[in-house]
């Protein structure tokens, strides 16, 4: 005895819509992770951009003229410094936020932690504690050392929990 028609009928459009379902689940789940390593990578090229301008600040000596421009450059030169640390404050500030809306929007994606908090407050304060808002503090070579290295572990970090 065979089976109705209808049956076979049925049963291949059963078929075909569970395959749609499926290649659809697929297709989202490789979307959602796809769009996650984007938004992961864009936050590693962040952190090396504040990491970087920020080195540069640390860099700038507020209080003595470069040795290039002799003792009779004047405080016009220092003033440029002075600006160009303010400047960049300002422009790391900004940085600062766009991290805290990325690592919020791979939050709200699904992502638990992209990396621990404490390698986070590490690369905070290598990035702008101590005397950073003050325009007429010394360079610190110690600083720039330290906003690379932090940089560098909280990357390596965020990385191997991919």
């Amino acid at each position: 005895m065979s089976a109705p028609w209808w049956f076979a009928l049925f049963g291949g459009l059963a078929g075909a819509i569970l395959n749609q379902i499926v290649s659809w689940l697929l297709t989202r789940a490789k979307q959602r992770s796809d769009e996650r390593d984007r938004n992961i990578n864009e936050l590693i090229s962040q952190i090396r951009s504040v990491a970087k301008l920020s080195a540069e600040t640390w860099a700038l000596d507020g209080n003595t003229l470069p040795t290039w421009l002799g003792a009779d450059a004047g405080t016009g030169e220092r003033q440029k410094v002075r600006n160009r640390i303010r400047s960049n404050e300002a422009e790391i500030y900004g940085m600062q936020i766009q991290i805290e809306r990325r690592l919020e929007t791979i939050a709200k994606r699904g992502a638990k932690d992209v990396a621990p908090d404490e390698l986070w407050a590490e690369l905070l304060e290598s990035v702008t504690g101590g005397e950073f808002s003050n325009p007429e503090r010394d360079a610190d070579p110690n600083r720039v050392r330290d906003v690379h290295a932090n940089a560098a572990i909280l990357i390596g970090d965020i990385e191997a929990r991919r």
